[in-house]
């Protein structure tokens, strides 16, 4: 299950860091499997850790199995590629993010050295899962880049009509949408479910994706009718297809609450919320990265309500789960650090928010450029409590 965030007024005068899991808004693309023959014993461990968000684990393990991999199939061969690029996307998960593009520029050395360099799909899946790197650390113009590189392998080596090529229309709609041209961003989202429903079907579970993609540009685009159609489309395909207890029904559980949170029916929100919270903590359990995102978002339908001490509770419980799992330099964790701050900012409780604010400005300005939306976003939400206990101080 894929998933992206987004930045959301939550208190009037504050951009919070609100985040949103709409399934398949990130393609970042994953390797073929080793040829069990082939594949380490460390390789094998790797996986599970991934699947159970353990990813420092996971990184531990993939390390060892690169290293394992090199010595069976040679330093040059196309299974070490593929441990390269699983050893980047973990690297990903956890930010690290010149690591993560360290690991995918020695599988695109490898693939390229290996293969056709215009229909070889390996150079594209590298291409992409770069352009997913560049987009997280808000370097739209280089993420475009690949993710265009990605697209004209696929349309050479496999047509416009694949799964695999509609994932790189997807690939670009996310750089768009995350740039707010959501127009842009609706004309490939559609490109993509063109070739999805065509190929695979209206009741597919990648064809729901793209269902879900399309509402949460109308979701940011204010058009709250569409984007409701859309989500509860997504969700009768997941329903039906996944069952009611699968991480991806859960991300249409979410998108259907956010839609309601933007137009303010906190009445409606929280439930859906919690359905999502339902699935996610009995199937990923109650210390995996996605249930703490819906900690914090129903920590963020009770800051919306006014209702701040069970805001701050639920915000905690997030990060609980955050500090231990991705650890305490992880841009997720200052998401939480930043929301924690704008409760008790909103609260009147100074000194707490600005602690909160610097801590995750701290780890913002540590993996990302200080062009990027986060670090602004924190520095404004520091400059408008300065501002805010400077009004408010005797004269």
């Amino acid at each position: 299950m894929d998933k992206g965030t987004q930045n959301t007024n939550i208190n009037a005068q504050k951009v919070v860091y609100v985040e949103r899991d709409f399934n398949g808004t990130i393609n970042i693309m994953q390797p073929q499997r080793i040829d069990p023959e082939e594949a380490t014993q460390s390789y094998e461990v790797g996986e599970p850790y991934e699947e159970q968000g353990d990813y420092e684990s996971a990184a531990e393990s993939y390390e060892k199995a690169l290293e394992e991999q090199k010595v069976t199939t040679g330093r040059r061969s196309d299974d070490v590629a593929r441990v390269h690029n699983t050893l980047g996307i973990t690297y990903w998960r956890l930010a690290r993010y010149k690591d993560a593009i360290a690991q995918f520029n020695n599988a695109l050395v490898i693939y390229r050295a290996n293969g056709e360099l215009e229909t070889n799909l390996g150079v594209a899946m590298v291409n992409n899962n770069l352009g997913v790197v560049y987009d997280a650390q808000g370097e739209y113009g280089q993420a475009l880049e690949w993710h265009l590189e990605a697209l004209a392998v696929k349309e050479k080596a496999l047509g416009t009509e694949h799964p695999s090529t509609a994932g790189s229309y997807l690939g670009i709609a996310n750089v768009y949408y995350a740039q707010g041209e959501y127009g842009q961003a609706l004309e490939w989202h559609k490109k993509a479910l063109a070739v999805k429903e065509k190929v695979l079907g209206k009741e597919h579970p990648d064809t729901a994706a793209s269902y879900n993609n399309i509402g949460a540009v109308y979701d940011a685009q204010g058009e709250y009718g569409k984007a409701l159609g859309w989500h509860k489309k997504a969700l009768a395909v997941k329903e039906k297809v996944l069952g009611k207890e699968h991480p991806d029904t859960a991300a249409s559980y979410l998108g259907i609450a956010n839609v309601y949170d933007a137009q303010g029916e906190y009445g409606k929100a929280p439930g859906w919320h919690k359905k999502a919270l339902a699935v996610r903590e009995k199937v990923l359990g109650k210390e995996h990265p996605d249930t703490a995102m819906s900690y914090n978002n129903i920590a963020n339908v009770y800051d919306a309500q006014g209702e701040y001490g069970k805001a701050l509770g639920w915000h905690k419980k997030a990060l609980a789960v955050k500090e231990k799992v991705l650890g305490k330099e992880h841009p997720d964790t200052a998401a939480s650090y930043n929301n924690i701050a704008a409760v008790y900012d909103v609260q009147g409780e100074y000194e707490e928010a600005k602690r909160y604010y610097k801590k995750a400005l701290a780890i913002y300005t540590r993996v990302f450029d200080e062009s990027h939306p986060d670090v602004q976003m924190v520095r404004g939400n520091l400059a408008l409590l300065d501002a805010a206990r400077g009004s408010s101080a005797p004269g």
